[in-house]
């Protein structure tokens, strides 16, 4: 590699894993660990990874808000560093701090979001709360604090594996829950990412004033000291939770101004926070603090005399952390860090601050250096703590926040396969109003304005004014949401004598005009080779005019393939790996080889996915009919019946819970294989269904050959149910298209026919008029199961799969009043047939947008080769939050090896 005088230099991506860990371990600032990842891909992949095991610093202090500014000032107390930090949209919000690296932020709507202030990844909450017995006042205040009869305080907490877990140091969304308490009844409400709703908490009338989640059940302390208690046993239950009395308040104390729960590896501790309560400048001082540790057993509070390695710390509006200090450089063990609570009234009028170190053992309170920052900034509202995290770094092309400082602006991730510059639109620019449409994401739907500025999306609120130059589309009485993502396609594939008739542009034009914006391709190896297999697939990408990602099939083993199964990871951007159990003699791989896979899958954080057949009992069944005379394509489900699927599906199941990783069953064609998904799941382990279009809307009468095959209509029936029940989480297509010369090919023998229907641009569609209008699941389902889940499995939420302020404008908007047809004469594939032929139904998506151009309406087409552009997905997705955790209590509940003497003769 030579610089631009042609002199030689070093190519950083290069450096071995062992050197960039061990530059790693001299770094405990996030900041330093920010500028580390921006370097290049290789760097950023193994910064995220070793984030994701320990801890790296004190957490930041964010402070108040200088009134109208879009930066808010954060202050490291690690470094003693100011640094201002871009919070787009958010002056005069309601702000809650946490330590999993996420602050909560209350719209003026009373919408709620979390926001990682780091990574600038957002995550919607279902739509806002109404507290049992409080009046619903209208909210067109100013300023969301000032909202009354709605939230008082909130808390990010989290609820599963409580004790030891790390702050800050998890990717899943799926373990946190959001507590809110109401200002008026005092009521709780909770709701999670990913959940459809917010769940109601009755409570005793009074004040609750801090919340905490500990062994497996919410803790709420009231004003008066009452501790309650509430175990959450649904994972989405409708209804109302009753908080109940766990504990009163500790008897030795009769009076305190502030009180806050925390929990800590384990432990649920009270703490009770003293002021000065002197007359004077003085008054608003914390004076001292007293900690009690709850006996589960005797429900009773008993004061500690110190806290050991414990570190806690405390805002103004009682939320409170635990960590670990000697994991913590920097951090003092026994004490609790405070800051302000009458900051917003008195700091700065009196010109000091209440921020200081206060040690459990020696009850001496020492003042925090305060830097000249704090002075500056405004005095609403209170500092509060949060938690800095990179865990969602890998997500898309994301910039640094940070505006001054010591940290340079560099952007985080470098331009990849695929891409012309990081972060920008593939397309001219261009500027795109949507107009008085409902914006419908997977928590929540809305009226209102989508502006779209160079194929990103810029602002998402009611009545946004625009000039004459930008291109405004009315969506009035329509559906403006996420263009779809299909997560199983096969194009340009050779296979079985043959290749599959649409390639990278024209199938995924027939997905454009389906109102599918991005899919996700199976790479197949060239002659094992992983690395041969990827440089064929992005040649033939090349003509691609939308987005789009790649699995890897893995067909045989060797170090070879595990080493490049990490180059995939580490360097190319796939996240995914496909295991054949089916196709003898070919795909096929033996458990052996499964097992390598699950453990190589596990050490990459890749997902591990499984086409569930037993390939041995269908090679067998083949035989059967051929013997009995049955070659026509009735021989193909015959040879393949649901049990060898459910059997499969079992296998794979319970082998990858023995290596105890993540699985991903594709294309779930019978009741026998997603039982099996079904029971998993209850089990808690982490199984992903995914039914294809195909098998939810037809039956075997049509005689269409793929595998697993189309199942007796009962089967599609079931597998409706059972993605509105959450049992299957997302629909792909297994889009593999022939003509019907091809399918000729086994007109003698259904052994040669090629394996595969169409279903690209037919999915949307068909979803929509099967399970929405029927009624069985709702519009956000929809978006959930079609876009949102597939870009949360494969780490691309919220660069793909969402309506939010800075996600890729992947767009479709949706006529649910107009009607579509399928016709093979009139569809965009290449192939001469369609196996949804005829078929007509409500709800047409009229307008697609892809990257911030319409590619689609009116019936027309606008696109061009080479527009499409290669998506790299990150390792360790959310399915991954945990393992290690699961691993380690396994481990533990090992027995100690038995030492034996030698057998006397």
């Amino acid at each position: 590699m030579r610089n631009w005088l042609g002199l030689p230099v070093r190519d950083w991506s290069q450096l071995p894993d062992d050197v960039l860990l061990l530059i790693l371990s001299r770094i405990n600032a996030v900041e330093d660990l920010v500028v580390f990842s921006a370097v290049c891909r290789s760097w950023r992949f193994v910064a995220v990874k070793e984030f994701s095991t320990r801890r790296i610093q004190l957490p930041w202090l964010m402070l108040g808000e200088n009134h109208g500014s879009e930066s808010r000032g954060f202050f490291s107390f690690y470094s003693s560093k100011h640094y201002n930090v871009m919070l787009p949209n958010m002056s005069g919000r309601r702000i809650w701090g946490s330590q999993y690296g996420w602050l909560l932020v209350l719209e003026f709507n009373r919408q709620f979001f979390l926001f990682n202030p780091v990574t600038r990844v957002r995550l919607d909450l279902p739509p806002k709360p109404i507290f049992k017995g409080e009046v619903d006042h209208d909210d067109r205040q100013n300023h969301a604090a000032s909202v009354p009869g709605f939230v008082r305080k909130a808390f990010v907490l989290r609820y599963a594996s409580g004790s030891g877990s790390r702050p800050g140091s998890s990717t899943s969304h799926d373990r946190l829950l959001v507590v809110a308490v109401g200002n008026v009844s005092g009521n709780l409400a909770f709701a999670k990412p990913g959940g459809r709703n917010w769940i109601q908490i009755r409570t005793p009338f009074g004040r609750i004033e801090s919340a905490a989640w500990c062994n497996d059940r919410l803790f709420a302390i009231m004003d008066t000291g009452n501790l309650l208690s509430c175990e959450l046993f649904d994972d989405s239950p409708s209804g109302t939770y009753e908080a109940k009395e766990f504990a009163v308040e500790p008897d030795t104390v009769t009076a305190w101004n502030n009180i806050s729960l925390v929990e800590s590896s384990g432990d649920l501790f009270l703490v009770l926070r003293f002021f000065s309560g002197e007359n004077g400048k003085n008054w608003h001082k914390t004076k001292s603090f007293e900690v009690y540790k709850l006996d589960f057993e005797a429900k009773e509070w008993a004061k500690v005399q110190g806290l050991g390695d414990r570190a806690l710390f405390i805002d103004g509006d009682n939320y409170a952390m635990s960590l670990s200090a000697s994991e913590v450089k920097e951090c003092k063990g026994s004490c609790i860090y405070f800051v302000e609570k009458y900051w917003n009234k008195w700091g700065r009028y009196l010109g000091s601050y209440d921020v200081g170190i206060f040690s459990v053992v020696d009850r001496l309170i020492t003042p925090h250096f305060v830097s000249d920052a704090f002075s500056s900034c405004a005095v609403r509202p209170n500092p509060i703590w949060v938690m800095p995290s990179l865990c969602d770094l890998c997500f898309g092309c994301v910039k640094p926040p940070f505006l001054k400082g010591e940290l340079v602006a560099t952007e985080f991730c470098e331009a990849g396969v695929g891409y012309t510059q990081c972060g920008a639109s593939p397309y001219s620019s261009s500027k795109i109003l949507i107009k008085g449409g409902t914006v419908v994401n997977a928590h929540h739907q809305e009226i209102a304005d989508v502006y779209v500025e160079d194929g990103i999306i810029a602002a998402v609120k009611p009545n946004i004014k625009v000039g004459d130059e930008v291109t405004v589309l009315d969506a009035t009485g329509k559906f403006v949401m996420p263009g779809g993502i299909d997560p199983h396609t096969h194009l340009a594939m050779n296979f079985m004598a043959t290749e599959t008739l649409d390639d990278f542009f024209s199938g995924q034009a027939a997905a454009l005009a389906g109102g599918t914006t991005m899919h996700i391709d199976f790479v197949i190896p060239v002659q094992g080779s992983l690395s041969s297999g990827f440089e064929a697939y992005v040649e033939k990408a090349k003509k691609s005019c939308m987005d789009y990602g790649f699995h890897m099939a893995i067909t045989k083993w060797d170090e070879t393939v595990s080493r490049e199964m990490e180059i995939m990871v580490k360097e190319k951007g796939i996240n995914s790996f496909k295991f054949f159990l089916a196709y003898k003699g070919a795909l096929m791989v033996n458990d052996e080889l499964l097992l390598e896979g699950l453990k190589k899958c596990k050490s990459l954080g890749a997902l591990a996915m499984v086409h569930a057949e037993n390939g041995d009992a269908v090679f067998e069944g083949q035989k059967r009919m051929i013997e009995l005379g049955i070659t026509g394509p009735e021989g193909h489900a015959l040879s393949r019946p649901p049990v060898l699927e459910g059997e499969a599906t079992a296998r794979a199941i319970r082998l990858a819970g023995f290596v105890n990783t993540p699985l991903y069953i594709v294309h779930v064609m019978s009741i026998d294989a997603m039982d099996e998904i079904a029971n998993a799941r209850k089990a808690g382990q982490r199984v992903i269904g995914e039914p294809v279009v195909s098998g939810l809307v037809l039956d075997d009468s049509g005689l269409f050959v793929m595998s697993p095959p189309i199942r007796t209509s009962g089967h599609g029936k079931a597998l409706q149910g059972g993605l509105s029940t959450g049992i299957l989480q997302l629909v792909g297509t297994d889009h593999c298209a022939f003509n019907s010369t091809q399918k000729a090919l086994g007109i003698d023998d259904f052994r040669k026919i090629p394996n595969g229907v169409n279903g690209i641009e037919e999915r949307m569609h068909l979803v929509w008029d099967t399970m929405v209008e029927s009624g069985q699941i709702s519009v956000t389902d929809y978006v959930r199961i079609t876009s949102t889940e597939c870009a949360r499995i494969f780490n691309i939420y919220p660069r793909k799969g969402a309506i939010l302020v800075g996600s890729d404008a992947d767009i479709i908007i949706l006529n649910p009043n107009s009607s579509f047809g399928i016709s093979a004469t009139s569809h965009h594939s290449r192939s001469d047939t369609n196996v949804f032929d005829g078929r007509r139904g409500k709800g047409k998506v009229e307008v697609t947008i892809s990257r911030g151009r319409v590619v689609w309406e009116n019936d027309q087409l606008n696109v061009a080769p080479g527009s499409g552009k290669y998506i790299e997905m990150p390792p360790y997705g959310y399915l991954f939050d945990g393992i290690d955790k699961v691993d380690s209590n396994y481990l533990s509940s090992l027995r100690a090896p038995v030492k034996r003497s030698k057998a006397t003769s």
